[in-house]
């Protein structure tokens, strides 16, 4: 009996939700925002970048604290392009108050911009994507 416990109970929680560790690295500040990459899930594929950015705003926007992203950029277009493949935003108590999954429109990325450092720290750390098409937006 004790055994069938024991097997129930890792049961339950190895099928309990999965919270995935984060490795959030701290790539720009400025008077918006704290911006991080989180590089345990950067991946590349051919000429797609794809991470997720974490901003932590200094100033309360459209009720927003926080703002979580995946984007995915395109690397060898004669300038680079990026998108937003997910976003979601959190209120100053982290409680979840919008997301968009819908992917928008790639746009040009500025040379020597916020966002193209951004690229190229996040690229530091891309490792090889190992499924069998690009992630998923």
């Amino acid at each position: 009996m004790k055994k069938q416990l024991i097997c129930l109970i890792l049961c339950l929680f190895s099928l309990s939700n999965t919270v995935y560790a984060a490795h959030w690295v701290l790539v720009d500040q400025n008077v918006e925002a704290n911006v991080y990459v989180d590089t345990d899930t950067v991946v590349q594929t051919g000429d797609h970048l794809f991470y997720w950015e974490r901003e932590i705003l200094n100033d309360i926007f459209e009720g927003r604290k926080k703002v979580l992203r995946k984007d995915e950029v395109i690397l060898s277009s004669p300038k680079r392009q990026s998108r937003q493949l997910e976003f979601y935003g959190y209120d100053p108590q982290d409680r979840e108050i919008s997301q968009d999954t819908t992917p928008t429109s790639f746009l040009f990325v500025a040379p020597v911009s916020v966002v193209d450092h951004i690229i190229d720290f996040a690229l530091q750390y891309a490792r090889p994507w190992e499924g069998s098409d690009k992630p998923a937006p």
